[in-house]
């Protein structure tokens, strides 16, 4: 965890082990709760330097990494066009495995891009 955001840097296998308590929904909601003050933190150093600047800086980080990704994406559509085409000689509906690769791809991208921007802005 540390290593993604520094301002939870306190953190230790103990510490979560006791604010948890064996329960897997508080861990959860303590993670939560001080990625929260974290972020809120982060956003008043931010502000500080000045107003509305970190608002432009997720609008940025959100664009840059959805247009990087979406160029990556379509690049591997193109190379699943072409691959499903072998997938008829197994027997295969070529369609239904395309579609089922693109959605497959589709929601790894937007996973990646979740993970991009959280990781920039934290």
């Amino acid at each position: 965890m540390q290593q993604y955001c520094y301002m939870i840097n306190d953190l230790d296998a103990d510490k979560l082990a006791k604010e948890a308590q064996g329960d897997y929904e508080r861990l959860r909601a303590y993670l939560r709760r001080r990625s929260v003050e974290a972020y809120r933190e982060k956003v008043k150093q931010v502000e500080s330097v000045e107003a509305g600047l970190m608002e432009q800086a997720q609008r940025f980080f959100l664009l840059t990494q959805t247009d990087n990704l979406w160029k990556e994406h379509l690049q591997r559509i193109k190379f699943v066009q072409q691959a499903v085409g072998l997938r008829g000689y197994a027997q295969r509906d070529p369609l239904v495995e395309y579609k089922l690769e693109g959605y497959n791809l589709f929601v790894e991208m937007m996973a990646q891009i979740r993970r991009n921007v959280i990781y920039n802005v934290y």
